[in-house]
């Protein structure tokens, strides 16, 4: 994760440990070497995300923690939501990712991939 500038990892209580060579989840800074608790459960989530689908999407800007996104360069810019719901916004991109590999869903056939709404997917064609 990225904080203020710097990338950094965190421990999942949210404590910056230490400098990382990447980062997949952009944030704002900290206070006092913390970041919130909304954040730390977000970047355990990016964990957890297939790593395939990660490498496409990342780094997932969350900058503006009410509107997470993120802007792969040959895919189409994916609206998250706020920090907040990052965990199940993850997993249903993820569900996404598996219908692409089954070949029932095309990522590049849409502008934009909008998981901001509870329940809803709103797809965007190009």
């Amino acid at each position: 994760m990225y904080e203020g500038g710097t990338a950094v990892w965190v421990d999942n209580e949210g404590v910056v440990v230490g400098p990382a060579d990447q980062a997949w989840l952009l944030v704002p800074p900290g206070q006092g070497g913390w970041v919130p608790p909304e954040v730390a459960l977000a970047a355990e989530a990016v964990e957890r995300t297939n790593p395939a689908l990660l490498s496409l999407i990342a780094p997932i800007d969350a900058t503006d923690p009410e509107a997470v996104v993120a802007s792969p360069p040959s895919g189409p810019l994916i609206r998250l939501g706020p920090i907040s719901t990052l965990p199940q916004r993850l997993v249903i991109l993820g569900e996404l990712w598996e219908e692409q590999l089954a070949g029932r869903f095309n990522f590049s056939s849409y502008a934009e991939v909008d998981l901001r709404w509870e329940g809803q997917v709103i797809l965007k064609p190009r």
